[in-house]
């Protein structure tokens, strides 16, 4: 009898060291494998963490060219006013119209060749002008015209520029004083119709485009000041700028 009960507690000890020891690999698995997902976690973690940097660094290196293409841009704006030096003929139109007397001439003398109406009369005032500073246009000249495509009109401001060598810049940065604007075409004219010309005259705000100073044949809408402020690039009550005419220096 006493020989059975040592036999049992021989198997029990055996059986207790064999669960033990099953359970110590349990625990040195599920140790391993959390040590192994913490690995992955972290591995990942930083994975994560290095694709942030670069996207990181990335974002900056294109807000870097940006300002870079910016820069470069605003250099070479400025380098094209610059390079480009106002012809004889625009300055003397520019301090021609700077005189108050002689906008009113010009602006009396519009009305007339359009039959006594205020109206409308914005070629015949630009034209005025440009033959008091002896450029000889035509007085057939009488409105902005179709200038693009191949029906020129032979009555066309525009037309009458390009063929004496006037260039065409659509860029408001490039204006000089004396340099002659259009606005946006009128809407459903085919091949174009500036709604309206007049002459640059300078910025209102230094730096900015968004208005300026210019001569037209508005004046009665500004106490009979044909020398007013004009919106440019900024929404207002006037159509905007579409483009300005110029005659190159040679």
């Amino acid at each position: 009898m006493k020989q059975c009960k040592s036999n049992n507690m021989i198997w029990k000890s055996i059986l207790s060291y064999r669960v033990r020891a099953r359970i110590k690999i349990c625990i040195t698995k599920v140790s391993i494998c959390f040590l192994f997902l913490i690995c992955i976690i972290a591995g990942e973690i930083t994975i994560r963490y290095n694709q942030q940097i670069v996207q990181a660094s990335n974002i900056e290196q294109k807000a870097i060219d940006s300002e870079d293409k910016l820069s470069d841009a605003a250099a070479a704006d400025k380098n094209n006013r610059r390079r480009r030096i106002q012809s004889p003929e625009q300055t003397a139109l520019y301090n021609y119209l700077n005189n108050k007397e002689n906008c009113i001439s010009v602006f009396n003398n519009a009305v007339k060749m359009n039959d006594g109406d205020v109206h409308d009369t914005c070629v015949f005032f630009l034209s005025e002008a440009l033959r008091k500073v002896n450029i000889n246009i035509p007085k057939s000249i009488c409105f902005t015209g179709r200038y693009r495509g191949s029906m020129k009109n032979e009555q066309s401001v525009i037309k009458y520029l390009l063929d004496n060598g006037w260039k065409i810049d659509y860029n408001p940065k490039h204006l000089l004083p004396g340099d002659i604007c259009f606005s946006i075409d009128k809407p459903g004219k085919d091949g174009g119709y500036p709604t309206h010309v007049y002459t640059f005259m300078g910025w209102s705000e230094e730096g900015s485009t968004d208005t300026a100073y210019i001569v037209d044949n508005q004046g009665y809408k500004f106490g009979g000041n044909n020398y007013h402020v004009r919106n440019i690039t900024k929404k207002g009550p006037n159509d905007p700028f579409h483009f300005f005419m110029y005659k190159p220096v040679k």
